[in-house]
């Protein structure tokens, strides 16, 4: 696995180090304990450390449960609630790739442009990152050396029962043409 905390950290502190100082998060429901959890711990982490405040206008989750809160609907839904009030941002992190796509679109629906009025980061490294245009600022988690010490880690228990390792990844933050610095 990869520390969520850590790399969410990572990515929120390459926004502040742009000169964004309203950044804006879309993550899943308090009520989800999933990763959603960790990479919002990792994003108020780094704004403190950064000197910046938490606004909770600028954490943005949707509370409609028939939609997937790692899809593409979802960071959509979620970014034409944040376009809509009146929270100023400057750049949006969501915490996955898909979300983040889902996003582009509600922004780009309201007539803004990427990254000249927002900068969007997402986190997985998914393909998509790269063919979108503009191509996404990611995280991107190494799934091949994951999945292969995924295997090893099980037949090694397999074979011994009592075998209890794990392994931390360190991902890449690709930088693609979704953010920009500000002044």
């Amino acid at each position: 696995m990869v520390d969520d905390v850590q790399e969410s950290y990572r990515m929120v502190d390459y926004l502040c180090k742009l000169g964004h100082k309203k950044i804006a998060i879309i993550t899943t429901p308090p009520s989800e304990e999933s990763i959603g959890k960790l990479r919002l711990e990792g994003y108020k982490k780094a704004l403190k450390d950064n000197q910046l405040s938490i606004d909770s206008r600028r954490i943005l989750y949707n509370d409609d449960e028939s939609l997937d809160s790692f899809s593409m609907k979802y960071g959509y839904e979620a970014a034409k609630k944040l376009l809509e009030s009146d929270v100023e941002f400057t750049a949006v992190f969501a915490i996955s790739d898909s979300i983040a796509v889902g996003a582009c679109k509600a922004i780009f629906e309201k007539g803004k442009r990427i990254p000249e009025d927002y900068s969007i980061a997402g986190y997985d490294g998914i393909d998509i990152t790269f063919y979108y245009h503009p191509s996404i600022t990611t995280i991107r988690q190494p799934t091949i050396e994951m999945a292969e010490e995924t295997i090893r880690i099980l037949f090694e228990t397999i074979e011994d029962s009592s075998y209890k390792e794990g392994k931390i990844f360190t991902a890449d933050l690709i930088v693609g043409n979704s953010t920009k610095r500000i002044r």
